[in-house]
């Protein structure tokens, strides 16, 4: 009889076991799993327009995704920057489905650049084994808006007055970005001569370069880990040394740097308060 005890109980603890290691409640977070072979996505994109309306004009986000068939969990998010300087984040996640879709509309007022980048997650759960599937996409959008110019929207110049706006926008957002870049190298003590840098809304067009020296699997890997990074760190608020966490609005856009030995992936930033923040991912 007492072993007849024994062996229920040794049975229903590797019941408990077994329930609790293979039910996985969603979290409102990024976990990188093992690329999926059998999985992608159909379709992935990002859309940025605009239309004038009186003195201000009207700017729209389209963000969606979508895979063949549904699958454990699906994320999508997106980062907005004007001028360099982030100004919406759109995050989406749902269980059981294979379609995201996200929009975002706003005022605006002052001639920019625009620029998004988006990072599209599926989460798997095949035969009780955690994999993942995952893409990147971008938009970005040049808009005229001065009281000496008609209102215009473009990706691509057309004109030789759109030209000259874009050298304009492109060398106040470069201003924006060395500025950033400049005041964390020197916060943190670091010797831009050893460093590949990338601004994050880059990454989803020059991630094969960037990452050249690593294999295919280990360059989906690296980029995985660092969105992973990103949405705990910065997404969901900057984390700052001293403990506070702060809002990532009005933050500058994450510049990658990746180091001549290729062990290191360094992220800098400034948050909107204006302090330098930096971020380390292991390869």
């Amino acid at each position: 009889m007492k072993k007849r005890v024994v062996y229920m109980a040794i049975f229903m603890a590797v019941i408990i076991s077994f329930l609790l290691y293979t039910y996985q409640p969603a979290k409102e977070t990024i976990n990188f799993f093992p690329i999926d072979p059998s999985l992608s996505f159909q379709s992935a994109s990002t859309h940025l327009t605009a239309g004038e309306s009186g003195k201000r004009y009207n700017l729209a986000l389209r963000v969606e995704s979508s895979l063949k068939e549904p699958v454990f969990l699906r994320q999508d998010i997106a980062l907005l920057y004007k001028n360099g300087k982030l100004i919406k984040v759109l995050k989406d996640w749902k269980q059981n489905t294979a379609y995201l879709s996200q929009e975002n509309r706003q005022k605006q007022s002052e001639s920019g650049i625009f620029q998004n980048v988006s990072f599209h997650f599926a989460e798997a759960h095949p035969n009780n084994k955690f994999t993942s599937v995952q893409t990147m996409t971008d938009a970005y959008l040049y808009i005229i808006h001065s009281k000496t110019d008609p209102f215009q929207s473009f990706a691509h110049p057309i004109s030789s007055d759109q030209g000259e706006w874009k050298k304009a926008l492109d060398r106040n957002l470069d201003s924006v970005i060395q500025h950033a870049l400049t005041n964390g190298l020197n916060a943190f003590k670091l010797d831009e001569k050893r460093y590949t840098v990338l601004p994050l809304t880059a990454l989803p067009s020059e991630h094969k370069t960037f990452f050249a020296s690593f294999p295919p699997n280990r360059q989906q890997e690296i980029v995985g880990r660092l969105w992973e990074g990103l949405y705990k760190n910065y997404i969901l608020g900057i984390k700052k040394e001293d403990g506070t966490v702060v809002d990532p609005q009005n933050s500058t856009i994450p510049l990658l740097l990746l180091d001549s030995n290729r062990r290191e992936l360094f992220i800098l930033l400034t948050a909107g308060d204006g302090t330098p923040l930096l971020l380390k991912q292991q390869l």
